[in-house]
């Protein structure tokens, strides 16, 4: 009988120790998602009206490849990578 009673103690004292909030982590989440969730300086707009097509885009890249002898996502306009996404040319040239 006295084994219930400790069982219960226990399963009590575990049920009512889960349900209590733990401020730290929640004030530890809210600050990493601040820092990575934030809004930039400068904000480019949609890229409006069609994208390039797959030619005109190799073009651009295959220019950039030979004039800077490297290529980076980073030196591509919006339009240039909506673009290159749209064709499905951005996940082959990314990995």
């Amino acid at each position: 009988m006295k084994f219930n009673h400790y069982f219960l103690a226990a399963f009590t004292l575990f049920v009512l120790s889960s349900c209590y909030k733990n401020e730290d982590v929640d004030s530890n989440t809210s600050t990493l998602l601040e820092n990575v969730l934030k809004p930039k300086a400068i904000q480019t707009p949609a890229p409006v009206g069609n994208t390039f097509s797959q030619s005109k885009t190799d073009e651009i890249i295959l220019q950039t490849l030979s004039e800077r002898k490297d290529f980076r996502w980073e030196w591509m306009d919006l339009k240039t990578i909506w673009s290159a996404a749209k064709s499905n040319q951005f996940f082959e040239l990314v990995f």
